[in-house]
């Protein structure tokens, strides 16, 4: 927002209020806070938020995604990609579709942010975890995985009905900053949203009259 502290905790108590009356949920003082956009960043759901100049920067928090790679096993501490012993017994076209969960929900959002460029960094954190993991499965070393799978780590399998499928790293071939992804996250929250509640109990049983 653009105005002092005041107003900015003015507001804050609105949201409050709003929070407390309205939807029966409590504001968490400690996470929400008031920053000065000048001197300090803010942070909220993974992304940096700070000022340059004029204008608002939207950041990945790279450091975060790194550490959920962490606790997912993908690398330790200083973001070194390490195999999945969590994975390793598993039929390789999981051990890729599970990569591919990774990849996609760390950095499909994440286009639009300034320094999309720094995801290059995560990309590299699980291609190369999941060669690991792949070579540590098949006891092989990772030469022979990209020889063999590719770049891409390409492979092909059979489903339980018999038909044959292939599946491969969904890499991303650029880092550039995708800026209409920002864009249509503004069109969206300006649509006027109609919130709907649902009263019923979901632990109650259904009754029956016969």
């Amino acid at each position: 927002m653009i105005g002092n502290k005041a107003l900015a905790s003015s507001i804050k108590q609105e949201i409050r209020d709003f929070l407390k009356i309205t939807l029966k949920l409590r504001l968490n003082d400690d996470k929400t806070k008031i920053t000065n956009a000048k001197h300090e960043e803010a942070k909220f759901l993974g992304f940096r938020i700070t000022k340059s100049r004029s204008f608002i920067q939207i950041l990945i928090d790279i450091d975060k995604l790194v550490q959920k790679l962490k606790e997912n096993g993908m690398c330790n501490a200083s973001g070194y990609p390490i195999a999945m012993t969590k994975m390793q017994n598993k039929p390789i076209q999981d051990i890729i579709k599970h990569a591919n969960n990774v990849l996609r929900g760390l950095l499909y959002n994440n286009q639009g942010c300034h320094n999309f460029w720094q995801a290059a960094r995560i990309q590299y954190i699980i291609k190369f975890s999941t060669a690991k993991t792949i070579a540590r499965k098949f006891d092989i070393s990772m030469e022979k995985v990209f020889i063999k799978h590719g770049k891409s780590l390409n492979v092909s399998y059979t489903n339980p009905k018999g038909i044959t499928k292939e599946i491969s790293l969904s890499l991303f071939h650029s880092f550039a900053r995708n800026k209409n992804i920002l864009k249509r996250w503004i069109v969206k929250l300006k649509e006027h949203v109609v919130a709907s509640y649902d009263t019923r109990n979901p632990l109650a049983k259904t009754m029956l009259h016969l």
